[in-house]
Parts: C-alpha cells; sequence; structure tokens
C-alpha cells in the first residue's frame, strides 16, 4: 500500500538501485546463467538453484560454484560473461518510468546518486546507453566499498558523498537485500516491486513501478 500523506521534513536527495530498479536485467541475469550453467555440462538448473540476482556479480559467481561445485568462480566467469555480453547488447530495456522519474528529479534539482553492487565498467555502459550519464552526481558501485547490500555501507557512503545524514535521504530498491540496506542505513526506503507478487516488506512505502513517480511524488518527499 502507497502511502501518501506528508512529510513531517522534506527530504533532500534520492539514491537509486539500478539491476531490477532502473534496468530489467533480472530475466538477462537468468538466461545467461542457465546457458553458462549448460556450457559447464548442467543442462538444466538443480531444483535449489540459488537467488544470486541482486548479490553482485562477483558473489553471484562464488554462490554459483560452491552450488553446483566448481572449481572456482572464475571457471564459472568463463562461461557467464559471454552469454551475458551477447544479452546485454541485444535486450537491455530501463523499467517502466525509469527514465521518466529520473529526469523529472534531476530537472527538480533532486540530488540523485546511483547505488549498485555493479563495477565501474558496466555502471559507465548502461548509464551511457540511456542517457544518464548526467543524472547523477555520485556513484557508489563494487569499488567503492568494501560491504555490499545488504550491508548499509553503500548508502551511508552515498549519504557521506551527498553531504548528507543518512535520514535526509531516501532509497529506491526493488529487492529485500537491498531494502534491508536502506532501512540499516536509516534512509526513507521506496520499494519498487516492478510487477512482483506483494509482500510484507519493511519499507516506508512501497510503489508498483516508477511510472507513479511524478511532480506530486516530488512535492511531498523532497525539499526542492
Amino acid at each position: 500500500m502507497t502511502y501518501d500523506g506528508p512529510l513531517t521534513d522534506g527530504l533532500k536527495a534520492a539514491c537509486f538501485d539500478l539491476d531490477g530498479t532502473l534496468i530489467d536485467t533480472g530475466p538477462l541475469h537468468v538466461r545467461a546463467e542457465h546457458a553458462a550453467l549448460a556450457a559447464l555440462g548442467i543442462p538444466e538448473p538443480a531444483d535449489d538453484h540459488p537467488v544470486t540476482f541482486g548479490t553482485g556479480v562477483e558473489p553471484g559467481l562464488q554462490t554459483l560454484a560452491d552450488h553446483y561445485g566448481f572449481p572456482s568462480a572464475d571457471h564459472v566467469r568463463e562461461a557467464y560473461l559471454p552469454a551475458w555480453e551477447a544479452l546485454f547488447e541485444t535486450g537491455l530495456k530501463p523499467l517502466p518510468g525509469a527514465d521518466s522519474a529520473l529526469r523529472l528529479m534531476h530537472g527538480r534539482g533532486v540530488p540523485l546518486a546511483l547505488v549498485t553492487s555493479g563495477e565501474d565498467e558496466y555502471v559507465d555502459k548502461v548509464l551511457s546507453l540511456f542517457g544518464w550519464s548526467n543524472m547523477f552526481s555520485h556513484l557508489v558501485t563494487l569499488e567503492s566499498v568494501t560491504n555490499l547490500k545488504p550491508h548499509p555501507e553503500p548508502y551511508l557512503k552515498a549519504a557521506e558523498l551527498l553531504g548528507l545524514q543518512p535520514a535526509q535521504c531516501a532509497g529506491v530498491e526493488d529487492s529485500p537485500s537491498g531494502l534491508t540496506a536502506l532501512n540499516a542505513a536509516g534512509f526513507y526506503s521506496v520499494l519498487v516491486q516492478n510487477g512482483a507478487a506483494e509482500g510484507k516488506h519493511e519499507a516506508s512505502e512501497t510503489l508498483n513501478s516508477l511510472e507513479q513517480v511524478d511532480e506530486r511524488f516530488i512535492s511531498r518527499l523532497f525539499d526542492t
């Protein structure tokens, strides 16, 4: 259920997750994983195939190596990356409302930061692809922190870079892992479900998609 009341104190900035929040990489990631497993001699994923989306590439590859008994994450990477890169080049799309939400907030002067477990090179490629490179004043990536989500460090780092207290920032996430990080950091947490089944999540508010981010939403949350 979406909160629709006034806030006592306006927020100063917004921090966005990337994969699954702004861009629809989840299905591509699953297809690349399945292709990698097939190339490594496992034609069908196990019934207890682990969820690796949202954990970061390196932790995800290590999880697959451990689960399926491969020698190392490097062994999995050699099969995964070619499949991922082929899908990335042809199938990557922004999620509904993502482009509009960023442009509206940026146009209203809301400072934006990107907080992702992706690598710098990957992030730069995505932002360039969709014309978002000038939208974010700060980027927090895999290389920026010691601990990835669900640890709060990435969001605490973003608040520090923005020169704000965590309670002055909103964070926008799509996953339980990201939401845990936001809440632990003390952010105002916005969960974007993007068609996922509604569940019980401890978010400050929940949106069905970023299509709900309009001028009224921005005026309600942000001190601009």
